[in-house]
Parts: structure tokens; sequence; C-alpha cells
């Protein structure tokens, strides 16, 4: 080669392949701990939602912040939207075992006397 080419007057010096190594990425235990809780609140309901709930946040959280050591972002994800739906379909449920309820009738009639009698005696000083 020639300076003029060159202007550092120095030969670049050959370059060698190098193999890079990574350390192995592994699945985030939150997130597989989510998943499993999303999906056994099919028949658990909200025993096991909200733990799904909380530890799918905590997975998302850890991955966010060390994307390089942590996989398991689509697991997390999944967790969580099973969890939340079990969670809201738990809650429709209840209500409506408590609309069911207070349509029974006389059950108004007999909640409403039940607390007049409580009450009355205690306004008769």
């Amino acid at each position: 080669m020639d300076k003029q080419n060159n202007p550092y007057g120095v030969a670049p010096k050959a370059t060698t392949h190098e193999q890079v190594t990574y350390a192995p990425v592994k699945n985030n235990s939150l997130a597989i701990t989510s998943l499993i809780l999303g999906l056994l609140s099919i028949f658990l309901s909200l025993i096991t939602a909200i733990p799904g709930v909380i530890t799918g946040h905590m997975a998302l959280s850890k991955i966010k912040n060390a994307p390089m050591d942590y996989e398991g972002k689509g697991m997390a994800i999944t967790g969580l939207i099973l969890s939340y739906l079990f969670i809201i379909l738990s809650l429709l449920f209840i209500f409506a075992i408590i609309y069911m309820v207070m349509e029974i009738p006389g059950f108004k009639e007999s909640l409403s006397e039940g607390f007049n009698e409580g009450v009355q005696p205690g306004m008769q000083h």
C-alpha cells in the first residue's frame, strides 16, 4: 500500500474473526408462574388470578429492565390476559348471584324487616 492512499503511513492490520459468545438467555420464572396461575384461574378463579396479575407485572418489569438476561414476555402477557379475564368473569358471576338472590320474592322485605328489628330496640331509650 502506498502512502498516497493511506495518510497514516501504516498498513492496516489483518482483521480476525473472533467468535463472540453470549450468556444464555433464560426464561423469567415469574413469567412462567404468571402463565400457570392464569391457566389455573380457569378452575380456581380469584384464588390464582390475583397472584397471576401480580407475578405477570413483576415479570414484565424484570424483562423490561434486563432484556438481554430474560425472555418470557409473551408468557407474562398471556398470564396477565388470562388472569384479568377471569377476575372480570368472577366479579360478573358474583354480581349476578347477588342480583338473583336479591330478586327472590320476599327476600328484600325480610332483609328490611330484620334490619328494622335490629335498629328499633336501639332507638328506644
